[in-house]
């Protein structure tokens, strides 16, 4: 027996209803409690990680900057920092140097602030110095030291000494 065209048709409609209808209403139109676990458990998963850039957001604690390392959602910037006037602690480390951490307010290129600790090995930074800063969210990534030129003009309006 062969279908007429019209017939074909609505055969494949009346199949993909079917296999549609399975993919939605799982269990005879009720959700399993099982189901049910799982996706309230990816909805609180990806709340979680929405929410987290948030939550970081100038914390300059160990937790937050991990937190923002393994969270997909946040994304690498640049913000720049000033030197000047920056709190400063240094440690002894393994290697007979020492480590010295500051606490420093950092801008975005739009001029958005960002409080950041910012760590450099064996000598101070620089007195007076402007620095571009990549980050992931609280963890500093990397940073060099740049020209006032290079430093974007939002950003520089609130680094002036």
């Amino acid at each position: 027996m062969t279908l007429k065209s019209d017939d074909e048709s609505a055969f494949r409609r009346m199949r993909f209803n079917l296999n549609l209808g399975n993919l939605i209403a799982i269990g005879g139109g009720q959700m399993k409690a099982w189901q049910k676990r799982v996706l309230s458990i990816v909805m609180v998963v990806a709340l979680a990680l929405c929410a987290t850039p948030w939550l970081t957001r100038n914390q300059t604690t160990t937790a937050a900057q991990v937190l923002d390392m393994v969270n997909p959602v946040v994304q690498e910037e640049t913000v720049y920092v000033s030197t000047k006037d920056s709190a400063v602690q240094w440690h002894a480390n393994n290697h007979g140097g020492l480590d010295y951490r500051y606490e420093v307010q950092s801008y975005t290129a739009d001029g958005i602030p960002r409080k950041l600790e910012l760590d450099a090995s064996d000598r101070p930074l620089d007195a007076n110095a402007y620095l571009a800063v990549v980050t992931k969210g609280q963890t500093v990534l990397r940073w060099h030291e740049v020209p006032r030129s290079q430093v974007p003009t939002h950003a520089l309006k609130h680094l002036m000494y």
